[in-house]
This record gives C-alpha cells, sequence and structure tokens, in this order.
C-alpha cells in the first residue's frame, strides 16, 4: 500500500469515525433520558412507559440540550487543537519543547534521530517535546499534516533506551505521520471530547476533594475532611457527581470502542514500517520489551489528559483497559508479529541478558567507537557523499511509478544517507540551524548568488549579520562544492531548508514577516529568480504561516486541469533545451493526466510565472490522494522526458510535493 493509498485509506476512516460518533452520541442520549426517566418513575412522577416517555416535550427538550451540549464541546475542542496543531496536545500533556542546541546528552540523541528521520522523509523537522513529568516509556506524534508534526516522548523513555531501541520508536511514530494517522487521531480528540464530557464533570468534585480536606466548616471534621451543612452540601455534591460520571462512562466506553476500531490495525502497520524503515527489528523489539518488563509503570501516563490521547500513544496510555476497549495490541502479539525470534525474547527476558552484555562491551567499545569517528571524519574530507549522485544514477533515471513508490515513504537506505548528510554538515551550519537567527542566516547564505552580486546580496543584510552570512556560505562551498567554485550542491539545499524551517517557525509575527521581506530583496538583487529560489521562497512562505491548517484532499483534479498544466509547463521550461524539447516534455506530462485528452499546447513563459503557479498549486493541494499521484506522475513524466534528471529539476519536484503536502525523500540525481 503506497502512500497515496495509504490517504485514502485514511480518508475513508475519518468518515466511519464522525458515522460512529453520530450513533454514539445518540446512543449516550437514549442512555441519559432512560436514566432520567428511571428517576422519574422511582419519584412517581410519571406512569409512562420509557417509550411513551420519550415522545413528550420534556423529554425532546433534555435530548436537544444534550445532543446541541456534545456537539458544540466537540466542535469547539477540534477547533482548538487545529488552531494549536500538534503542540496543542504536547503542551496539554505537559510537555516541554526541546531546545534543538540543547546540552543534555539524551536530548541531543533524540534530535539526532529524529532530524534524520525528517530529511530521510522529505519532510520539515517536527518540533520534539519530552513530557519530564513522566516516568513511562512512550510517545506520540500529533498534528495534521507532516509540515506540522510535532513528536513527543516521556522522560522515562529517554533514559530507558538505547540508540537502536530509540529509533525503532522514533521510525514508528514517523509512521503514523506519513500515513495520515494523525489527523484522524486530532479529531478523534476533538469529536469524543462531547462524549466524555458528562464523565469529566463527574469525576471532577472528586479530584477536587483533597483540596476541600483541609477545609474547616465548624470544629469537626467529616470521614471526607468536611461537616457542617457545608459537609453536606459536598456530599450531595460528590454523590451528584458519581452519578452524572455513571451516565458519562456511557460515552467513555463508546469512545474507547471508536478508538480501538480506529487505532489496534495501524498500530501493528506502524511497528512494521518502522522495521522497515531502520531495517533493525531489534530496536523495537527492544523498546517493547523495556515497556512490558519495566519497573516505571510500563507506558502508563499519570496525567488525567491520557484517556484522551489513548488511542496515539506507542504503548497504552491507560491501564486496566483489554479486549475490544483496546487501543493497542498485547505486548506479546505485537512481539510475535516482529517474529520468532522476538517471541521467544519475550518469554525469556532476552532485555537483561543484553543489558549486561552492553554493560560489559561499554568500556572496551568506547575506545573503538572513537576511532572510528575520527577516521571516518578524516576521510570525508572532499568525499562524494554515498548515494547522493553520480552516474548509476543518471542511468537508473527515475520513472513516474517509481516517484509513487517512494512518497510518503521511508526506508534503510534513506535513513543511513540521511545520517551521512547530518554527519557532513559544518558543526558550524549545525548550530546554526538550531536557532531562531541562525537559521534565518543558513537560509540567506543558501541564497547567496555568485561572486559578482555577493556584496549586494549582503548588503541586503543587517550589517551585524553580513560576516556570518558569509562565513556560512563559506563553509557550505567548502563541504557541498557543486561543478564551479561559487556555486552549491543542489542535493544539500532542501534537506537544509528542511532543517531550518523548524527554528524558523519559533520567530514572532513580526520577525517572520521582516525575514521573509529580506529574502525578497536578496533574490531580487540580480534582477531575476531562479526555480530554487522561487521554490523555496513559495515554500518558506507556506510553512511559517503557523496558523495555516493542511487542507484534505477531496477535490478531483480533472476540474482542475488549467492550474496541472501551468505547473507541467513551468517544469517543462525549467528543464531546458529548445522549444520543442520542452513542448514535448510538457506532452509527455500532460498525457498523463485525469479527464480528456488536452489539445493545449505549452505555455508561454508569461503564462506560468511564479504568481500563476503559486496560485495553482494552492488550488492543486485540495486534490484527493489519487488525483494527486497522477498529478505528481506527470510531473515526473515531464522533467525525465530527455531521460536526464537534473538534480535542480529533482529539488524543484520535491518542493513541489511538499506543497501538496505529499512529503517525497530525497531524489538522487546527478549533480547539475
Amino acid at each position: 500500500m503506497d502512500f497515496f493509498e495509504r490517504q485514502d485509506r485514511a480518508r475513508r476512516s475519518t468518515a466511519v469515525l464522525v458515522l460512529a460518533f453520530v450513533v454514539a452520541i445518540l446512543l449516550v442520549a437514549v442512555a441519559v433520558d432512560a436514566v432520567v426517566w428511571g428517576v422519574l418513575r422511582v419519584l412517581d412522577r410519571t406512569a409512562l412507559d420509557f417509550l411513551a416517555w420519550m415522545a413528550t416535550p420534556r423529554a425532546w427538550i433534555i435530548t436537544t440540550v444534550l445532543l446541541l451540549t456534545i456537539v458544540t464541546t466537540s466542535f469547539w475542542r477540534s477547533a482548538q487543537l487545529y488552531r494549536g496543531g500538534g503542540g496543542r496536545v504536547a503542551l496539554m500533556l505537559g510537555g516541554r519543547i526541546v531546545d534543538p542546541d540543547t546540552e543534555d546528552e539524551d536530548e541531543s540523541r533524540l534530535i539526532n534521530v529524529v532530524e534524520e528521520m525528517a530529511i530521510a522523509a522529505g519532510i520539515t523537522v517536527p518540533d520534539v517535546y519530552v513530557l519530564d513529568n513522566e516516568d513511562a516509556i512512550n510517545a506520540f506524534a500529533a498534528g495534521d499534516s507532516p509540515a506540522n508534526a510535532v513528536i513527543a516522548v516521556t522522560r522515562g523513555l529517554l533514559e530507558s533506551l538505547d540508540r537502536d531501541a530509540l529509533q525503532g520508536v522514533i521510525a514508528h511514530e514517523f509512521s503514523h505521520i506519513l500515513n495520515g494517522d494523525m489527523r484522524i487521531n486530532i479529531r478523534m480528540i476533538g469529536l469524543l471530547a462531547g462524549m466524555t464530557m458528562l464523565s469529566e464533570i463527574g469525576i471532577r468534585p472528586w479530584r477536587s476533594m483533597g483540596t476541600f480536606r483541609g477545609r474547616r466548616y465548624g470544629h469537626r471534621r467529616s470521614l471526607i475532611g468536611v461537616s457542617g451543612r457545608g459537609g453536606q452540601a459536598y456530599i450531595v455534591i460528590l454523590v451528584a457527581g458519581l452519578v452524572v460520571a455513571a451516565i458519562g462512562w456511557i460515552g467513555v466506553l463508546g469512545g474507547r470502542l471508536i478508538k480501538a476500531a480506529v487505532s489496534r490495525q495501524r498500530e501493528f502497520l506502524a511497528d512494521a514500517a518502522a522495521v522497515q524503515f531502520t531495517r533493525n527489528p531489534e530496536g523495537l523489539a527492544h523498546a517493547l520489551l523495556e515497556i512490558h518488563e519495566g519497573s516505571g509503570g510500563g507506558s502508563r501516563l499519570h496525567n488525567h489528559h491520557a484517556e484522551e490521547i489513548s488511542h496515539m500513544g506507542f504503548g497504552r496510555t491507560v491501564s486496566g483497559i483489554t479486549g475490544l476497549t483496546a487501543t493497542h495490541p498485547p505486548i506479546k502479539d505485537r512481539m510475535v508479529a516482529l517474529g520468532p525470534k522476538y517471541e521467544y525474547w519475550y518469554n525469556h527476558g532476552e532485555r537483561i541478558r543484553r543489558r549486561e552484555q552492553r554493560e560489559a562491551e561499554a568500556e572496551e567499545g568506547a575506545a573503538r567507537k572513537e576511532e572510528q569517528r575520527s577516521a571516518a571524519a578524516s576521510a570525508s574530507e572532499g568525499a562524494v557523499l554515498v548515494g547522493l549522485g553520480g552516474a548509476d544514477a543518471v542511468g537508473a533515471g527515475l520513472s513516474a511509478a517509481t516517484l509513487a513508490g517512494i512518497a510518503g515513504s521511508l526506508d534503510g537506505g534513506s535513513l543511513q544517507r540521511a545520517h551521512e548528510l547530518l554527519r557532513r554538515l559544518p558543526e558550524e551550519i549545525l548550530q546554526a540551524v538550531h536557532t531562531p537567527n541562525g537559521a534565518e542566516d543558513a537560509v540567506s547564505a543558501l541564497l547567496l548568488h555568485g561572486p559578482d552580486t555577493r556584496e549586494r546580496d549582503l548588503a541586503v543584510l543587517p550589517e551585524g549579520r553580513r560576516e556570518q552570512v558569509g562565513r556560512l556560505r563559506l563553509a557550505l562551498e567548502c563541504n557541498w562544492p557543486g561543478k564551479s567554485a561559487d556555486r552549491l550542491d543542489p542535493r544539500i539545499r532542501l534537506p537544509l531548508l528542511e532543517l531550518a524551517l523548524r527554528s524558523l517557525r519559533r520567530l514572532d509575527a513580526e520577525a517572520r514577516a521582516s525575514f521573509v521581506k529580506r529574502l525578497d530583496a536578496q533574490i531580487r538583487v540580480n534582477g531575476r529568480m531562479s526555480m530554487f529560489e522561487y521554490a523555496a521562497r513559495t515554500l518558506l512562505r507556506r510553512e511559517l504561516d503557523i496558523e495555516r491548517v493542511s487542507r484534505y484532499g477531496t477535490a478531483k483534479l480533472k476540474r482542475h486541469r488549467d492550474e496541472a498544466e501551468a505547473v507541467l509547463s513551468l517544469l517543462a521550461h525549467a528543464g531546458g533545451g529548445n522549444r520543442q524539447q520542452r513542448a514535448t516534455a510538457y506532452a509527455r506530462g500532460v498525457e498523463g493526466l485525469p479527464g480528456a485528452p488536452s489539445d493545449t499546447a505549452l505555455l508561454p513563459t508569461s503564462e506560468c510565472g511564479p504568481k500563476v503557479v503559486t496560485r495553482a498549486l494552492t488550488t492543486l493541494e485540495a486534490v484527493q490522494p489519487g488525483d494527486k499521484r497522477a498529478l505528481l506522475e506527470a510531473c515526473t513524466r515531464t522533467i525525465a522526458a530527455d531521460d536526464y534528471i537534473r538534480a535542480s529539476e529533482a529539488e524543484l519536484l520535491r518542493m513541489f510535493a511538499a506543497l501538496l503536502d505529499t512529503p517525497v525523500p530525497a531524489i538522487f540525481a546527478d549533480c547539475d
């Protein structure tokens, strides 16, 4: 199942979720009506049977008010979460955003693993949160699209897992990001908030009981810490709370059934994807064993929002849920799914043996690893990064089917290349992209022109930043040179943008606007805009719009052929060649678009300029997943029409894919 099919499945799951929500709230309303009717019968206030009583105005009023309250609460909660993005969920759980430049060794390792995964997947590096108050081993991904995803992990996970196990967990969460699971999870929290509202209202007085225990009502204390008329009133409130909570648990049960139905199978799929990503099932297996055998409470969270996000965790966030209401399969079943070897580990406590072995080998291996790092660092000076180009890549070409297959995916090869890329980046560049001001300087350095306009480029920048931008550019040119001395290898540009975007989002609105305005001035210095400059500018503007909510594709591409043709025309012109060659490339792309064959010719450059194509991409973002596949395949056919894919063409295609909310891993074309 490829990325586009997974997106279609996610859309169908959302429709099922909404239908289940409607059925569930109707059942909750009927249950509440039944309780009210039962109380009235006990108090001898009605002689009607239940069905007859349901037809009375009083029953209709109760039902209407309840349904409106549930629906309003659900939509309010959904809007609240969408406005805050994935970070809102992490903060709700008590998360703390991790500074990418952290000096904490465990957090630095986590940041490194997340950056590798993001570069390999072709998405903006997610913000990372740590739940410092949670000793359990758990993690989750939240957001409405890969562009605004966040990864959150517990402190217990950081302290308990080695790098291989941590990588397995993060790969599991990246699977949820790329499969469209996050959007379903966010909607599920919002929709089910209304269903669990009654339970929350009923439990709240009991949660606050500790606050009342210290208060005096007269000179005596009751069993629960209060006495007198105030105490009696509080007892009445507690009893009423129990009744309301009991009714509300009907909604909680319904919510758990819905979450279990939607979530359980996805956990098996995410485990399988994590193994595919890392090529190391042992890492994931050891993470599961730590949950099973750990002394810190397994994966159970202590936060009172744990129930709300029970379908999002790497492991179960609440205890005592089994059978039909379990959001996660048992650890044993997940281990068995990884293979017979890991079932044996589960039964015989392999974790303990492996830990003892690690401790015994730690001292001996430390010196050897240091020698290896020194040798690798010296060997990488001036070397060509393995897997990032060469004659083989040109000969292989890039087929439309290949693009569809790698979109929204990770594999061990991509992960290894991302690891090598990060290792080869100069330390000063890595430090720069980990801070907002440094990320501004890194992007400015990335967009500097050649020596003939270099001084004018730098003059656009604030005087205090010119020297730093110049140093960063020199570091990039020394480590990632292009075919001429004043150019960069195009294959580093998009990964560097993806690394910088995380820090740039931390700028306030005024600083973001000033940064984009400065970039526009820098791009215009030489009087023209290259394809990379256009694509980078468009991507930065969109990704720095923190209020933006990803659009869920439902539109048909055949209704937006004009926009698609504008995009294909721009790609055909970007490929170079004479007029006939460009027209042939355009025709190759157009023939794969859905709908009736078009007799339109290649648009002149004046009709497919940056503004036109930007508007077209904004419209095409709302196209349904299957049609996005057709559009990207058409783009691929256009740039591959001459059987030669330049790195700049591959880079432009990846940026277009990112603007369509379709992450594409690095396309390994030859350097221009």
